[in-house]
């Protein structure tokens, strides 16, 4: 029982710190996944197929994830335009191109928003396993593939669920079927790398992406390998280093030799250089194949599995003893500092183990660093836990989770996703404690961690090394603690930490015994969350039971760990129910108990006034309105019961008839007070609708009433004259303004041009600097009221103009008064009423102009001459000193006895005069 109780809390514990943590590769889909949001990791399997790829937000929630053709988001609902992804992503033999990683998610930097999908064909070069070590292979077949490709998903899109906005955009044809990529230490940008494969050769295909999306425009090198269909290709962290598997061909062997190939990897330039050969050359076991590479997260070593690999067949001629096994597999450690540019394993590399198909098990796949440190071999069957630690310290064992060995045996599938090595990649270290009752032992661990060794701080004073993760402890009291762990690793030190609680089981509290009113049903409640079973002497197993009877209750509380119990007696009485009346505010409400036999009662009202009484009834004024309950704890033979009633005291809201109002003679004012909490509406004069119209001064007011409640308002009203004329608007006049009333206080009047003036005058006169329109006020006050009344005010003006001195002119000539203003009306002598005049015969010429009811005169006396010698004036000069056209003068063939020359711009403006 204590067992699986510290088990589940264990779980539990982890999940509540691991959920803080922060990585974007907590949740992997493969066959089928793995949750390292929990402590330990979780099963999935809400996946749909199974996963080459999945990414996380820096919370460790799912994002997106894919199979290399389909991909779906976090609800596993495929994204809009999210299928035929060009991949080759089919199952071939154990190790297949899932193990090689068809497909590879990579955020965009800087962006949550934009994430690539890369994607490859399968194989390019592949052959059939011989089926005798002793036949040499035939030789590969080769075909053209599609190579490799990307897709851009936007998760902004579709309400957030995400699209694939480009899909399937080729960067290279004949792909080997590898995917890889890795941060650039200290930036944010990525180098993603895939392999094409020639005739004689292979090419590395390097490409950067920034947070200005993806460099299309490779950067290649030559890495001259020769078979690397199969196995993985990996960065380590910072992209400073690039392993790749590789099988050398040898056409009079069976296979040839499996090796792989280290480089150092320029992430300036995206340039792999310093060819590194690992080769199982010379060694005993004939490797012919490499599959799983993966760095320590130190970038000291390499961890890489070797393969031979043949098939079961028999073959005639051959003693049985002669054949051979399916295939076996084994696991290195390889110590990058000893290599150089062609190793063997023997001199480089630490055996860690081997087995082969037939034991059950298989280190013959993929490999891949988990985000709690731990490398994990083939899904997560094997891991190795301190993957930083040398020879058998790094601690290859079974991850204990019984759920990956379900199915086929062999784990969940030959292969784990493809994820591109991040700044963030690990989660942090958590502790996990167990929280027990008092007096068991805690069991207290460390999760996701490199260590040496381990320095506690239990939170109680007390201070532990240990050499192991995890170990049991007791605590002396009950309490909170803090547990710290201080964690050593290589010199550096780490330090995480833990809350934890002990606790004994905490006694049910029934309360006191108590009274029962007769008929009525009390509600006996023994929860508390540190009790898991409840068993009363009713029979009943809930954690709260209602009673009616006089007797003594028991409840016996447990958990897996504790028991307690508690005791209350109940005895009935009768009569004991409230009864209240007067409930409007301010009323003095009675509040009573038809029961005589009471000890004393305990009144309280429910507005924090308390009182002790020996009377059955008592009355109580409340100071607001609501809905109270009053409660009344009655005492008996000494034992207690209580009884309550809510009084609900109306407050009606007082209506509001608004401020006291002047309105002009003849108007109505309309008054609407509608509520639906008002039951019935009386106005004073007789009215009993929610609204009322009145016209005539007097004292109004309106009473409401709700639930037999009533309030009411008051409202003055008053009338006054508003009649308003005006008179004279012409510029310079002085306008008249006049009221029509005589009952009003005084008046201020505003003009409408910035000048206001308080008068009792009913008359004012004033004169408006500028023509234009004004909007007059007169503001009215009369009993301590006002009303404002308005009129519209328009002041023409009428243009100044003159006709000039009496003069002598030709006959035909045209008197013009310059006047530029379209709304003018014109009238000569009082007949003619065009702007112009001709001059024919000698008088006096007298024009009146007219805007509105405005108007301005002028007169001339004109002697009319007969000038036949005609003056001409030319249309234009050049006065560029040329000798030509210097000048501009009218021209006339006549004896030019008096001269005035007047030249006005197109406004009709004077801007140049010569007698000259």
């Amino acid at each position: 029982m204590r067992i699986l109780y510290c088990i589940g809390v264990i779980v539990l514990f982890g999940v509540s710190a691991i959920a803080q943590n922060q990585t974007e590769n907590s949740i992997w889909y493969f066959w089928s996944g793995i949750d390292f949001n929990k402590a330990p990791p979780e099963e999935l399997t809400d996946g749909k197929g199974y996963g080459a790829s999945s990414i996380t937000d820096k919370n460790g929630n799912l994002i997106i994830y894919t199979d290399g053709n389909t991909v779906w988001n976090k609800n596993h609902d495929v994204l809009i335009n999210g299928t035929e992804l060009k991949s080759s992503n089919y199952y071939s033999g154990w190790g297949g191109n899932n193990a090689r990683g068809t497909a590879l998610i990579v955020r965009q930097p800087q962006s949550n928003r934009y994430f690539y999908i890369f994607t490859t064909d399968g194989t390019k070069r592949y052959y059939t396993s011989p089926r005798n070590p002793f036949i040499p292979i035939e030789p590969e077949t080769e075909r053209e593939n599609d190579g490799v490709f990307f897709s851009i998903v936007d998760m902004e899109a579709d309400s957030g669920r995400g699209a694939i906005v480009q899909k399937n955009v080729p960067l290279f044809k004949n792909s080997s079927g590898k995917l890889a990529a890795a941060q650039i230490q200290n930036s944010d940008n990525f180098w993603v790398v895939g392999l094409q494969e020639l005739t004689d050769t292979t090419l590395l295909y390097a490409y950067s992406l920034t947070e200005k999306g993806l460099n299309i425009v490779p950067v290649i090198t030559d890495v001259e390998m020769e078979w690397v269909s199969e196995g993985q290709m990996q960065f380590s962290f910072g992209a400073n280093k690039l392993a790749i598997s590789e099988q050398r061909k040898d056409y009079n062997k069976h296979f040839g030799d499996g090796q792989f190939c280290l480089f150092d990897f320029n992430t300036t330039t995206g340039k792999a250089w310093n060819k590194k050969i690992i080769s199982a050359k010379g060694s005993a076991a004939d490797f012919n194949k490499t599959f799983g590479l993966e760095f320590s997260p130190d970038g000291r070593f390499i961890y890489v599995n070797f393969n031979r690999s043949y098939h079961y067949i028999s073959y005639t001629g051959l003693p049985v003893n002669n054949y051979l096994l399916h295939s076996s597999s084994a696991l290195y450690q390889v110590d990058i500092a000893k290599t150089d540019s062609f190793s063997t394993l023997d001199s480089v590399a630490i055996l860690l183990d081997s087995a082969g198909h037939s034991g059950g098990y298989s280190y013959g796949y993929s490999l891949r660093l988990g985000p709690d440190y731990k490398l994990y071999v083939n899904s997560i069957g094997y891991a190795i836990h301190q993957p930083n630690k040398k020879d058998s310290l790094c601690g290859l064992e079974y991850t204990n989770e019984d759920w990956v060995y379900s199915g086929s045996g062999y784990g969940n599938g030959s292969s784990v996703p493809n994820i591109p090595k991040i700044k963030d990649y690990f989660l942090p270290k958590i502790v996990t404690a167990q929280e027990v009752c008092i007096g068991d032992s805690s069991s207290i661990g460390i999760y996701n961690l490199m260590y040496d060794s381990i320095g506690w701080d239990m939170g109680n004073g007390e201070k532990l090394i240990t050499k192991g993760v995890n170990f049991k402890y007791l605590y002396k009291d009950t309490g909170n603690y803090k547990i710290i762990a201080r964690v050593f690793d290589g010199g550096s030190q780490d330090t995480v930490s833990q809350n934890i609680k002990i606790y004994g089981i905490v006694k049910p509290k029934l309360g006191r015994d108590t009274l029962l009113c007769t008929g009525s049903t009390l509600t006996l409640n023994a929860y508390h969350p540190t009790i898991e079973n409840y068993s009363w002497t009713t029979g009943e197993t809930d954690s709260a039971i209602t009673v009616k009877d006089k007797s003594e209750y028991i409840v016996y509380a447990s958990n897996k760990l504790c028991a307690t119990a508690d005791t209350i007696r109940v005895r009935n009485i009768f009569p004991c129910a409230l009864q209240a009346k007067n409930f409007c505010l301010g009323d003095t409400t009675l509040i009573e108990i038809k029961n005589d036999n009471l000890d004393s009662i305990r009144w309280d009202f429910g507005d924090s006034t308390v009182v002790l009484s020996l009377s059955p009834s008592i009355t109580h004024t409340y100071k607001k309105g609501g809905i109270y309950t009053a409660t009344a704890t009655l005492y008996y033979f000494g034992l207690e019961t209580t009884s309550a009633i809510s009084v609900n005291i109306h407050e009606v809201k007082k209506p509001n008839l608004g401020s006291d109002i002047l309105i002009c003679e003849g108007d109505s004012l309309r008054l609407k007070q509608f509520d639906t909490s008002y039951w019935r509406y009386t106005w004073s004069n007789g009215i009993d609708d929610h609204s009322v119209t009145l016209k005539t001064e007097g004292i109004y007011w309106l009473q409401v009433e709700s639930n037999q409640c009533t309030n009411s308002d008051t409202l003055v009203l008053k009338t006054i004259d508003c009649g308003i004329k005006a008179k004279n608007f012409c510029l310079g006049d002085s306008t008249i303004i006049e009221l029509k009333t005589t009952d009003a206080d005084s008046v201020l009047y505003s003009f409408g041009d910035g000048v206001t003036t308080i008068s009792k005058l009913n008359t004012q006169h004033h004169v408006y600097t500028k023509g234009r329109d004004y909007n007059f006020d007169a503001t009215l006050y009369k009993a301590g009221l006002n009303k404002t009344i308005s009129l519209p005010i328009f002041i023409i003006t009428v243009p100044n103009f003159d006709l000039g001195n009496s003069r002598e002119v030709c006959e035909g000539y045209k008197l013009n008064p310059f006047i530029f203003d379209e709304d003018i009306s014109y009238n000569w002598n009082d007949s003619i009423v065009t702007p112009t005049i001709l001059v024919n015969q000698s008088g006096v010429y007298k024009l009146s102009i007219s805007k509105g009811i405005c108007t301005k005169t002028d007169s001339v006396s004109l002697k009319a001459s007969d000038c036949s010698c005609p003056v001409i004036y030319p249309n234009a000069f050049t006065p560029n000193n040329n000798s030509l056209n210097e000048s501009f003068m009218p021209v006339t063939g006549c004896e030019v006895k008096d001269y005035e020359l007047l030249i006005f711009n197109r406004w009709g403006q004077l801007i140049f005069t010569s007698k000259n």
